[in-house]
């Protein structure tokens, strides 16, 4: 069953699922700081919860992490009739709900994503997981939280540099499903339409639309990975160097890649593409490709969607997604040549 999604008009509906439970919060050391208050003023059941603090930072979402979790659940003596609250960014949602999801086989959890990234994608789909030897989310599993609390207020607690972080995934969404969106976006001089709560609300309804169509990611939710294959490459390959990416910034880039072979493939028009550079130009002028293509390519040979071949999911236009194509290497290189200029 689908998370139910909850807006700061249905709190109540959290509260009262969570009166009378024993809840435990997982945060990291920002959100505990920043974000609980808020959390608990529109939720005040979760005043009395137990927390367990994680380092913040992507670089954390590891194994390490998890074994440390699952050792704090373990000695407070968590049960299946406990439910886990997941306070944070992506990191937290992510490890958070694979922890529950693997903890006595199965804990119920809440996800309270703080971050404009972790609204529009990591909190909510079913997806949890853990990084592994240098990939993305290589450990996971299928679990949805049972419900998940959206609320622009706790935006006010994050970087532009987040903000914009966030916004990647919302131009994702309106590149994969909604040419009206698309058009807003395209046109932004700044992050103000990205964090209004109406067009959180679309992106959400956008991701939703295919988590509903294909739950377990076979067939028409992979719409979603465009821009994720160059950019969980380009993201993995950035942590070990002097140029370490966010996740958005990482899957701007990909996206950007993966129009140019979108044009390639499909004649995608370029217009699209071009559109696309120019509003990275204006928001995030500072974001840079300086990667080894080949390592690229490496990284992309060992990504968990592909086999013997690389597949991508690429645009035949503004709202025609098309999953599981398949790619040349030489493809991909002339690709990522569009960064060379």
């Amino acid at each position: 069953m689908a998370s139910t999604i909850i807006f700061p008009n249905a709190a109540h509906v959290i509260q009262l699922y969570l009166q009378h439970k024993e809840i435990v919060i997982i945060a990291d050391a920002r959100t505990n700081g920043f974000c609980l208050a808020t959390a608990c003023k529109y939720i005040p059941a979760l005043q009395d919860a137990r927390i367990i603090t994680i380092p913040a930072g992507e670089e954390n979402k590891n194994l390490l992490s998890a074994e440390w979790i699952w050792m704090q659940m373990q000695s407070l003596h968590v049960h299946k009739d406990y439910v886990i609250v997941n306070l944070g960014g992506g990191t937290v949602t992510d490890i958070g709900g694979f922890c529950a999801s693997t903890f006595m086989r199965g804990i119920p959890f809440i996800n309270i994503p703080s971050t404009l990234l972790a609204m529009n994608d990591a909190a909510f789909g079913g997806k949890t997981g853990i990084n592994f030897m240098d990939t993305k989310n290589t450990i996971g599993t299928f679990a949805n939280a049972e419900y998940v609390f959206i609320h622009p207020d706790f935006l006010n607690t994050l970087s532009p540099k987040q903000i914009a972080n966030g916004a990647a995934e919302s131009i994702k969404h309106a590149l994969i499903h909604d040419k009206k969106l698309w058009e807003l976006y395209k046109n932004a001089t700044d992050f103000t339409h990205f964090t209004n709560l109406e067009n959180i609300q679309q992106s959400i309804a956008i991701k939703n639309y295919f988590v509903q169509l294909d739950p377990l990611d076979v067939n028409e939710r992979q719409s979603l990975n465009f821009g994720h294959s160059i950019g969980h490459a380009i993201e993995s390959i950035s942590l070990n160097s002097n140029n370490i990416l966010l996740h958005g910034e990482a899957i701007l880039l990909g996206m950007l890649a993966e129009l140019q072979l979108s044009e390639t493939i499909y004649n995608c028009p370029a217009i699209v593409r071009k559109d696309a550079e120019a509003l990275k130009n204006r928001l995030y002028p500072t974001v840079k490709f300086t990667f080894s293509k080949s390592e690229i390519l490496e990284k992309l040979l060992f990504d968990k969607k592909n086999t013997d071949t690389i597949n991508f999911s690429l645009l035949k236009n503004i709202a025609a997604p098309m999953v599981k194509t398949k790619v040349s290497k030489e493809q991909v290189l002339q690709a990522l040549s569009i960064f060379d200029a």
